[in-house]
């Protein structure tokens, strides 16, 4: 579970807390991904029932091109949160590690985009690492 503390506008390690997650995502090319987020100011848990929202994963330094992976139907979870389905079995998935076979790992983000009330806000984006397990043909 992900959390984003509206308040401070910052990834949280758990609700009421101001420190950063400990962990950095690690997600790997060739899998299914169910990304949950809970949204909440403080300690207090918000309802994203009436939001629209956007995901998405870029390469750190390739902001100009193409996402790694979108999602803008999220689901709700049984606890409330937002849950995000990113797919990186793509060929945009895969596309990086295509053209850079050598590479074991490459820095990304995630970041969300959501509208409430016809404001549009996003979040800051959230360091991940995509892991290549990407195998072609031979």
């Amino acid at each position: 579970m992900l959390y984003y503390d509206l308040n401070i506008e910052s990834w949280v390690r758990k609700p009421g807390s101001t420190s950063p997650p400990q962990m950095t995502p690690v997600l790997t090319i060739g899998g299914f991904f169910e990304t949950a987020v809970q949204f909440c100011r403080g300690t207090d848990i918000e309802s994203t029932g009436a939001s629209s929202f956007f995901a998405g994963i870029k390469i750190y330094g390739d902001y100009s091109g193409a996402y790694v992976d979108t999602d803008n139907a999220p689901t709700t979870g049984g606890d409330g949160s937002t849950v995000f389905s990113m797919d990186l079995t793509t060929n945009d998935a895969k596309a990086y590690f295509t053209a850079n076979p050598t590479a074991d790992t490459v820095n990304a983000a995630f970041q969300i985009a959501y509208t409430v009330d016809t404001i549009e806000r996003r979040t800051t984006p959230l360091p991940i690492v995509l892991q290549n397990d990407y195998l072609q043909n031979q």
